[in-house]
């Protein structure tokens, strides 16, 4: 098994975590899709040729952060703000019936007969109207992926360095109170150069070692490398108020060279 080869004595750094209380690495612009995408570092979002905020930057335009994460709201001069990273909730259209996922609840309810879900509101189905902002450890239904109104997303990657499992779809605050190391939605490892995860996974990005199939390498799908989980979405514990502490023992304990 690579497993030992695997999990060496990388520094903390490869987890590319500039703020450890929230974990927002800035934000991230697109000038040709005009999309913006939170958890980028400057240095990576510039090597892409795009342009980048850094963390809590509050946009001109409607006075709001780019991010909810790392976002001093007190600076904030919008009324109806909505973010790159987390959903403003979900908006059920009474004449189509359809879900949209994050809708503000001013833009539901401008419409009459729209009924406005909060973020994270799970359905008469056990599952989460959408994906993005789902606490998955409260959702009871089966197969929640196949039914989310939203594209399936990972919320990151959440790495123990006790047993050496990487888990996908973990919360940087879920992630770091169990005393793990959590790693940005999209990350690649240096390792393999392939993502961590599937989902998030910007596949054109990922520079794939001589050798190396990234598509049997990601933590969630079935069967997964070595270790981790095998379930094509994985639930994150329930966890206390994030601390500090954990997080950077468990890098001293030795945040991987896979990672």
């Amino acid at each position: 098994m690579l497993a030992a080869l695997l999990f060496l004595t990388a520094p903390y750094a490869a987890a590319e975590i500039i703020n450890l209380d929230k974990g927002s690495q800035g934000s991230c612009y697109d000038g040709t899709t005009h999309v913006v995408t939170c958890f980028i570092d400057n240095v990576t979002c510039a090597a892409m040729g795009n342009t980048p905020y850094e963390a809590g930057f509050i946009s001109n335009y409607g006075g709001c952060c780019h991010c909810n994460s790392n976002c001093d709201h007190t600076k904030e001069t919008g009324t109806d703000c909505s973010y790159y990273d987390t959903s403003s909730g979900s908006c059920y259209d009474g004449s189509t019936h359809a879900i949209t996922c994050d809708v503000t609840q001013s833009t539901c309810e401008a419409t009459t007969g729209n009924v406005w879900y909060a973020a994270g509101t799970v359905g008469s189905n056990g599952c989460c109207h959408c994906d993005e902002t789902c606490d998955h450890s409260q959702e009871t239904g089966t197969n929640c992926q196949a039914s989310y109104y939203d594209e399936s997303q990972s919320d990151g990657s959440c790495y123990d360095g006790t047993t050496h499992v990487v888990t996908c779809d973990v919360g940087h605050a879920d992630c770091e109170a169990l005393g793990h190391a959590w790693y940005a939605p999209g990350y690649m490892s240096g390792y393999s150069g392939c993502c961590h995860c599937e989902e998030s996974c910007n596949h054109d990005l990922e520079t794939p070692a001589d050798g190396v199939d990234c598509s049997t390498r990601y933590y969630d799908v079935s069967p997964s490398p070595t270790r981790g989980p095998t379930a094509a979405k994985t639930v994150a514990a329930d966890a206390a108020a994030a601390t500090t502490v954990g997080i950077l023992a468990a890098a001293a304990a030795g945040a991987a060279a896979l990672l």
